[in-house]
């Protein structure tokens, strides 16, 4: 998995998050604790999924028949030719449902 300055943060940003629900979900009744647990590593495992994997060909767009994107989704697209940006909008949704923490970037958002 490739490592960008945009990465960092959205990805740094998601995977904090996850282990302080992980770390609350330890304090959960226990009927509650193995959903939240799952629930963790399910997020975990899309921010994974979702990784920036640098530069790709993008889609063809209104400007021209392919664009260059710098980063591109791993999962989303395929690498090299027909590149979706990266932060995919699969890994925004899963950055939405922390959207009210005070290190959320609105550039998160989904579109």
């Amino acid at each position: 998995m490739k490592t960008s300055p945009a990465e960092t943060g959205l990805t740094a940003f998601l995977l904090a998050r996850v282990a302080e629900d992980r770390s609350a979900a330890s304090t959960a009744d226990p009927g509650l604790r193995a959903r939240a647990v799952a629930e963790c590593e399910s997020k975990r495992i899309l921010v994974e999924l979702h990784a920036d994997g640098g530069p790709s060909q993008g889609h063809e767009d209104e400007d021209g028949p392919y664009t260059r994107l710098d980063h591109a989704c791993e999962t989303c697209g395929k690498i090299g030719e027909y590149g979706v940006p990266w932060p995919c909008e699969s890994i925004k949704a899963v950055a939405t449902v922390y959207s009210g923490h005070p290190e959320y970037r609105p550039e998160w958002r989904i579109a």
